[in-house]
């Protein structure tokens, strides 16, 4: 079974489409892996986007401590670290090994990375 797409020309033309067919065949099957596997990435990208949040929430709290000083400074520090490691765990759980990205898009700073045991 292929599947087609019907459209109009700039011409007013009708013409037809058809998928190539190593693409239709993927989209016509629904069976039970297909469905559990859509439904582990979702899981994945929730779970990303939840500890995505903490991170963001604790860097921020960091970045806006002010004249914050003592244990409240390092309160601030070690939340931002463990929320951090937790999203990197998370990142890691999924095949991500890489965290350059979220470390400039979090901004993710030194003190925060060394805490981490980061170089």
């Amino acid at each position: 079974m292929s599947i087609s797409v019907m459209t109009r020309s700039l011409t007013g033309e009708n013409m037809t489409f058809r998928m190539p067919q190593n693409l239709s065949s993927q989209l016509q099957t629904n069976t039970g892996v297909s469905i559990l596997e859509a439904e582990i990435f979702a899981e994945h990208a929730a779970s990303l986007g939840h500890h995505g949040k903490l991170v963001e929430a604790a860097v921020k709290a960091w970045e806006e401590r002010g004249d914050v000083s003592g244990a409240e400074a390092e309160r601030l520090l070690q939340a931002a670290a463990d929320a951090v490691y937790n999203y990197f765990i998370q990142r890691e759980a999924v095949g991500i090994s890489n965290h350059d990205h979220p470390t400039k898009f979090y901004r993710i700073t030194g003190p925060i990375l060394a805490r981490l045991g980061a170089m």
